[in-house]
Protein backbone atom coordinates (compact mmCIF):
# COMPACT_ATOMS: atom_id res chain seq x y z
CA UNK A 1 0.00 0.00 0.00
CA UNK A 2 1.23 3.59 -0.79
CA UNK A 3 1.44 6.13 1.46
CA UNK A 4 -1.76 8.00 2.08
CA UNK A 5 -1.97 11.17 -0.59
CA UNK A 6 -3.98 14.44 -0.48
CA UNK A 7 -6.36 14.43 -3.62
CA UNK A 8 -8.19 17.84 -4.34
CA UNK A 9 -10.47 16.71 -6.97
CA UNK A 10 -11.02 18.92 -9.94
CA UNK A 11 -13.04 22.08 -9.05
CA UNK A 12 -14.71 19.89 -6.11
CA UNK A 13 -14.56 21.68 -2.82
CA UNK A 14 -13.45 18.47 -0.23
CA UNK A 15 -10.08 17.30 0.03
CA UNK A 16 -9.70 13.19 0.71
CA UNK A 17 -6.75 11.27 2.25
CA UNK A 18 -7.00 7.45 0.36
CA UNK A 19 -3.84 5.38 0.52
CA UNK A 20 -5.40 3.66 -2.97
CA UNK A 21 -2.97 0.58 -3.94
CA UNK A 22 -0.26 1.07 -6.68
CA UNK A 23 -1.77 -2.06 -8.40
CA UNK A 24 -5.32 -0.48 -9.13
CA UNK A 25 -3.27 1.83 -11.51
CA UNK A 26 0.06 2.64 -13.70
CA UNK A 27 0.11 6.03 -12.75
CA UNK A 28 -2.12 8.08 -9.99
CA UNK A 29 -5.35 9.36 -12.04
CA UNK A 30 -5.68 12.33 -9.49
CA UNK A 31 -2.88 14.20 -10.60
CA UNK A 32 -4.14 16.57 -13.25
CA UNK A 33 -7.26 17.60 -14.89
CA UNK A 34 -7.39 15.83 -17.61
CA UNK A 35 -7.07 12.72 -16.16
CA UNK A 36 -9.41 13.38 -13.25
CA UNK A 37 -12.02 13.74 -16.37
CA UNK A 38 -10.68 10.16 -17.50
CA UNK A 39 -12.74 8.97 -14.18
CA UNK A 40 -15.59 11.35 -14.92
CA UNK A 41 -16.48 10.35 -18.14
CA UNK A 42 -15.14 6.71 -17.79
CA UNK A 43 -17.84 6.77 -14.83
CA UNK A 44 -20.65 7.97 -17.26
CA UNK A 45 -19.73 5.34 -19.32
CA UNK A 46 -20.24 2.60 -17.82
CA UNK A 47 -23.23 4.20 -16.01
CA UNK A 48 -24.79 4.28 -19.17
CA UNK A 49 -23.32 1.57 -21.37
CA UNK A 50 -22.18 -1.16 -18.92
CA UNK A 51 -18.90 -2.43 -18.73
CA UNK A 52 -19.30 -4.66 -20.90
CA UNK A 53 -19.62 -2.63 -24.14
CA UNK A 54 -16.91 0.07 -23.12
CA UNK A 55 -13.46 -0.01 -24.30
CA UNK A 56 -10.44 2.73 -24.07
CA UNK A 57 -11.35 3.89 -27.78
CA UNK A 58 -14.71 5.51 -26.43
CA UNK A 59 -13.03 7.03 -23.75
CA UNK A 60 -10.10 8.75 -25.51
CA UNK A 61 -12.41 9.71 -28.09
CA UNK A 62 -15.15 11.79 -25.54
CA UNK A 63 -11.75 13.02 -23.75
CA UNK A 64 -10.67 14.07 -27.55
CA UNK A 65 -7.15 12.35 -26.28
CA UNK A 66 -4.41 9.62 -27.70
CA UNK A 67 -5.34 6.13 -26.70
CA UNK A 68 -2.13 6.19 -24.95
CA UNK A 69 -3.06 8.64 -22.57
CA UNK A 70 -5.91 6.52 -21.20
CA UNK A 71 -3.21 3.43 -21.46
CA UNK A 72 -0.83 5.83 -19.44
CA UNK A 73 -3.29 5.08 -15.86
CA UNK A 74 -4.25 1.71 -16.35
CA UNK A 75 -3.66 -1.02 -18.32
CA UNK A 76 -7.61 -2.43 -19.00
CA UNK A 77 -11.03 -1.34 -18.21
CA UNK A 78 -11.00 -3.70 -15.52
CA UNK A 79 -7.74 -2.33 -13.59
CA UNK A 80 -9.82 1.14 -14.30
CA UNK A 81 -12.80 -0.42 -12.90
CA UNK A 82 -11.25 -2.07 -9.98
CA UNK A 83 -9.69 1.81 -8.94
CA UNK A 84 -13.34 3.31 -8.89
CA UNK A 85 -14.48 0.29 -6.97
CA UNK A 86 -11.91 1.14 -4.12
CA UNK A 87 -12.69 5.08 -4.56
CA UNK A 88 -15.88 4.86 -3.94
CA UNK A 89 -15.73 2.93 -0.51
CA UNK A 90 -12.72 4.88 0.66
CA UNK A 91 -15.20 7.75 0.19
CA UNK A 92 -17.94 6.44 2.12
CA UNK A 93 -15.13 4.86 4.86
CA UNK A 94 -13.49 8.61 4.67
CA UNK A 95 -17.39 10.39 5.57
CA UNK A 96 -18.68 7.87 8.06
CA UNK A 97 -15.09 8.67 9.91
CA UNK A 98 -15.80 11.94 10.03
CA UNK A 99 -20.07 12.14 10.95
CA UNK A 100 -18.75 9.43 13.49
CA UNK A 101 -16.76 12.34 15.72
CA UNK A 102 -19.79 14.58 15.69
CA UNK A 103 -21.44 12.17 18.54
CA UNK A 104 -20.34 11.18 21.53
CA UNK A 105 -23.07 8.36 21.63
CA UNK A 106 -22.00 5.23 20.30
CA UNK A 107 -25.55 3.85 19.50
CA UNK A 108 -26.06 7.40 17.50
CA UNK A 109 -22.47 6.65 15.53
CA UNK A 110 -24.10 2.94 14.77
CA UNK A 111 -26.86 4.75 13.34
CA UNK A 112 -25.08 7.43 11.03
CA UNK A 113 -23.07 4.54 9.82
CA UNK A 114 -25.57 2.47 9.03
CA UNK A 115 -27.73 5.62 7.43
CA UNK A 116 -24.63 6.83 5.06
CA UNK A 117 -24.03 3.52 3.71
CA UNK A 118 -27.73 3.84 2.84
CA UNK A 119 -27.24 7.28 1.61
CA UNK A 120 -29.65 8.04 3.73
CA UNK A 121 -28.17 10.79 6.02
CA UNK A 122 -28.63 14.33 4.98
CA UNK A 123 -25.43 16.05 5.95
CA UNK A 124 -23.62 13.09 3.27
CA UNK A 125 -26.19 14.24 0.79
CA UNK A 126 -24.43 17.96 1.01
CA UNK A 127 -21.45 17.36 -0.08
CA UNK A 128 -22.09 14.30 -2.37
CA UNK A 129 -20.15 14.95 -5.34
CA UNK A 130 -21.51 14.42 -8.95
CA UNK A 131 -20.05 11.27 -9.39
CA UNK A 132 -21.26 9.19 -6.34
CA UNK A 133 -24.61 8.55 -7.36
CA UNK A 134 -23.50 7.30 -10.71
CA UNK A 135 -21.04 5.48 -9.12
CA UNK A 136 -22.91 4.20 -6.34
CA UNK A 137 -25.70 3.21 -9.14
CA UNK A 138 -22.53 0.90 -10.71
CA UNK A 139 -21.27 -0.68 -8.21
CA UNK A 140 -24.59 -1.36 -6.26
CA UNK A 141 -28.07 -0.66 -7.68
CA UNK A 142 -27.18 -2.27 -10.87
CA UNK A 143 -23.90 -4.68 -10.28
CA UNK A 144 -25.05 -6.92 -13.67
CA UNK A 145 -23.42 -3.62 -15.79
CA UNK A 146 -20.24 -4.68 -14.75
CA UNK A 147 -20.83 -8.23 -14.20
CA UNK A 148 -17.48 -9.42 -15.90
CA UNK A 149 -15.46 -7.56 -13.50
CA UNK A 150 -16.29 -9.95 -10.90
CA UNK A 151 -14.56 -13.46 -12.80
CA UNK A 152 -12.23 -14.60 -10.21
CA UNK A 153 -8.96 -13.92 -12.62
CA UNK A 154 -9.38 -10.51 -13.12
CA UNK A 155 -7.87 -9.45 -9.02
CA UNK A 156 -5.71 -6.72 -8.70
CA UNK A 157 -3.19 -6.29 -5.77
CA UNK A 158 -4.78 -3.90 -3.15
CA UNK A 159 -8.62 -4.51 -4.34
CA UNK A 160 -11.13 -4.23 -1.93
CA UNK A 161 -8.93 -2.40 0.63
CA UNK A 162 -11.62 -0.05 1.15
CA UNK A 163 -14.36 -1.96 1.43
CA UNK A 164 -12.16 -3.68 4.32
CA UNK A 165 -11.95 -0.71 5.87
CA UNK A 166 -15.02 0.52 6.00
CA UNK A 167 -16.36 -2.59 7.63
CA UNK A 168 -13.83 -2.57 10.33
CA UNK A 169 -15.09 0.98 11.14
CA UNK A 170 -18.67 -0.91 11.70
CA UNK A 171 -17.04 -3.72 13.52
CA UNK A 172 -15.13 -0.93 15.78
CA UNK A 173 -18.56 0.62 16.31
CA UNK A 174 -20.13 -2.59 17.00
CA UNK A 175 -17.60 -3.69 20.04
CA UNK A 176 -17.73 -0.45 21.15
CA UNK A 177 -21.70 -0.89 21.75
CA UNK A 178 -21.41 -3.96 23.00
CA UNK A 179 -17.90 -5.27 23.88
CA UNK A 180 -19.24 -8.92 25.00
CA UNK A 181 -21.17 -9.28 21.41
CA UNK A 182 -18.28 -12.25 20.28
CA UNK A 183 -19.43 -11.68 16.49
CA UNK A 184 -18.62 -8.03 15.58
CA UNK A 185 -17.20 -8.47 12.65
CA UNK A 186 -19.87 -11.06 10.65
CA UNK A 187 -22.40 -8.44 11.40
CA UNK A 188 -20.53 -5.69 10.02
CA UNK A 189 -20.63 -7.39 7.08
CA UNK A 190 -24.14 -8.64 7.58
CA UNK A 191 -25.16 -5.14 7.76
CA UNK A 192 -22.81 -4.30 4.36
CA UNK A 193 -24.04 -6.82 2.51
CA UNK A 194 -27.42 -6.95 3.39
CA UNK A 195 -28.01 -3.09 2.25
CA UNK A 196 -26.37 -4.41 -1.31
CA UNK A 197 -28.52 -7.32 -1.60
CA UNK A 198 -31.89 -5.28 -0.55
CA UNK A 199 -31.37 -2.82 -3.12
CA UNK A 200 -30.75 -4.86 -5.50
CA UNK A 201 -33.73 -7.39 -4.74
CA UNK A 202 -36.17 -4.06 -5.06
CA UNK A 203 -34.65 -3.62 -8.65
CA UNK A 204 -34.79 -6.44 -10.30
CA UNK A 205 -36.87 -9.11 -8.44
CA UNK A 206 -39.50 -7.64 -6.66
CA UNK A 207 -41.46 -10.82 -6.97
CA UNK A 208 -39.40 -12.28 -4.52
CA UNK A 209 -41.10 -9.80 -1.49
CA UNK A 210 -45.06 -9.62 -0.03
CA UNK A 211 -46.03 -5.90 -0.74
CA UNK A 212 -43.74 -3.41 -1.18
CA UNK A 213 -42.08 -4.46 2.24
CA UNK A 214 -38.59 -3.84 -0.06
CA UNK A 215 -39.39 -0.80 -1.13
CA UNK A 216 -39.86 1.09 1.54
CA UNK A 217 -37.92 4.23 0.67
CA UNK A 218 -35.06 4.47 4.16
CA UNK A 219 -33.65 1.08 3.99
CA UNK A 220 -31.85 1.99 6.87
CA UNK A 221 -34.27 1.92 9.53
CA UNK A 222 -34.28 -1.96 9.32
CA UNK A 223 -30.58 -2.60 9.21
CA UNK A 224 -30.48 -0.67 12.30
CA UNK A 225 -33.70 -2.01 13.67
CA UNK A 226 -31.51 -5.66 13.21
CA UNK A 227 -28.29 -4.04 14.31
CA UNK A 228 -30.02 -2.64 17.58
CA UNK A 229 -32.07 -5.95 18.57
CA UNK A 230 -28.97 -8.00 18.55
CA UNK A 231 -26.75 -5.42 20.33
CA UNK A 232 -29.04 -3.79 22.79
CA UNK A 233 -30.64 -5.53 25.46
CA UNK A 234 -34.57 -5.25 25.78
Amino acid sequence: MNKDQEYSLGNWSNRYLFPISKGLYLADPLTSNKSMRLLEESIDLIYNVGLEGINFHMIAERLEVPLSFIQRYFQDKYQLTAYLNEFYWYWLSHWISRYQLKTTSVKHRLIISIQCLCHEYSPLKSVQEPFINPLFTILIREPLKQEPFFLPDLTYSGFNWGFKKLTLIFRDTIEELNPGYPYAENLALVLLEAYKQHVYASKYIPEWTSGDSLHHPRYSNFLIDLAMSILIEK
